[in-house]
């Protein structure tokens, strides 16, 4: 096949794949690794003729990460593919060295980045003991993995503790020890830069792990009905996982998050976030097709889930009317 030929039917299966959504579902027969509904079944494919179907993986290949994601799910902003997962971070750090260890969970091959950076570059960096090349990436620290769970370790050596120690920007959970002591409360600014002079006092024992949420959703009634749902979270204790939702109204469909923790929204609608202290703001947009006669709370929602939520509502009067019903009502502006 001629580099020509070879181009032109590079497009061809590109466009194929573009238009796809285009194809109706009952000629779907191409099933995507890893697609699945919000329900957890799995969506039709798309109808590829069988004799381009084991070109479908190259030409995915053939993007800017060069290898076939469709196993990841999308990131917060609904635009990437989000196939690593991060772990808890352990930094052990002493007056002349340091010592990190992580566990990622990867869905395909991926760059992960690593603590430090050209100024405090990791040494002996393995992945399940064996030994890796870290190479920089805009700027960091970096290895490849393959997919699967791996263990990340590495260590630093300086002749004085630094005052601060860059760290990945989708770094959530962190636990820090200093000079052998028992872990601290990590002081992790929002340019994820880990402040290291003023070690602060170490965890009580006992003390409990709080978190405060606020729920406000924004209806649209538009065409397709939008909502906004914005979560406010004021979080003290350790930095950790926690599991929030229902977030999404029933028969809702996500398009969007926006959020400055590392978040992932499960199909059945819970959003998984890796908290730290501090005050958060967190923004799920999603839309409701079709004909919408009534939009009501998700049930069963358990704590630290608020009793109750503030919704407001922009009406369109001129497209239909909408009466509300077993809301208080708060201000009718």
């Amino acid at each position: 096949m001629s580099g020509s030929s070879l181009g032109w039917f590079v497009v061809w299966i590109s466009l194929l794949l573009a238009l796809s959504p285009l194809i109706p579902a009952e000629s779907q027969t191409f099933q995507s690794a890893g697609s699945e509904t919000r329900s957890g079944e799995a969506q039709p494919g798309i109808a590829i003729p069988e004799a381009l179907a084991p070109w479908v993986p190259w030409v995915l290949e053939q993007g800017p990460n060069g290898r076939d994601r469709r196993a990841c799910p999308l990131d917060a902003r609904g635009v990437n593919r989000l196939c690593a997962w991060p772990g808890l971070l352990q930094l052990e750090l002493d007056t002349g060295d340091g010592r990190f260890e992580q566990v990622w969970e990867l869905r395909a091959a991926d760059w992960i980045a690593l603590p430090g950076d050209v100024d405090l570059w990791p040494q002996d960096v393995r992945a399940d003991d064996v030994p890796l090349p870290v190479v920089a990436r805009d700027g960091r620290p970096a290895v490849q993995l393959p997919a699967g769970r791996h263990r990340l370790t590495g260590r630093f050596q300086w002749r004085e503790r630094p005052e601060s120690l860059p760290l990945p920007p989708e770094t959530g959970l962190l636990t820090l020890a200093l000079d052998g002591r028992a872990p601290i409360a990590p002081r992790l600014d929002r340019d994820a830069r880990l402040w290291l002079r003023d070690p602060g006092q170490a965890r009580a024992e006992g003390e409990g792990d709080r978190l405060q949420l606020q729920v406000y959703r924004r209806l649209d009634d538009d065409l397709p009905l939008r909502v906004l749902t914005r979560l406010e979270l004021e979080v003290s204790g350790r930095a950790r996982e926690i599991q929030l939702g229902p977030v999404l109204l029933p028969e809702g469909i996500p398009s969007n998050i926006v959020s400055p923790l590392p978040t992932r929204l499960e199909p059945d609608g819970t959003l998984r976030v890796q908290v730290r202290p501090g005050r958060w703001v967190l923004e799920v947009a999603s839309y409701h097709p079709g004909h919408v006669t009534q939009v009501v709370r998700p049930q069963d929602l358990a704590a630290p889930w608020p009793e109750r939520e503030v919704w407001a509502f922009a009406a369109q009067p001129e497209r239909r009317r909408v009466d509300l019903s077993g809301l208080k009502e708060r201000d009718k502006r």
